[in-house]
């Protein structure tokens, strides 16, 4: 659990500083999360935040194969 709970947020603060691993930078900037629009990062943001308040531990999810929108419907989906 302390593991889930270290992994940084997907467009996250560590994500948008540079403060992810290498790997981890490639494929979120695959998926279009290097791109985003200022609403798309809000709602990143909003999703992030509320993810963590309903499971106490950050989103996860294996974006190599992912879109940004195909992103925002799978945090979508698991908040429900």
């Amino acid at each position: 659990l302390a593991l889930l709970r270290a992994h940084p947020d997907l467009a996250g603060k560590a994500a948008l500083a540079g403060d992810v691993t290498r790997e981890s930078s490639a494929e979120q900037a695959r998926a279009g999360l290097g791109a985003l629009t200022a609403a798309e990062l809000e709602r990143f943001t909003t999703l992030n935040a509320a993810y963590k308040a309903k499971f106490e531990f950050p989103f996860i999810l294996a974006v190599r194969n992912a879109t940004k929108r195909t992103i925002l419907a799978a945090f979508e989906r698991r908040l429900e």
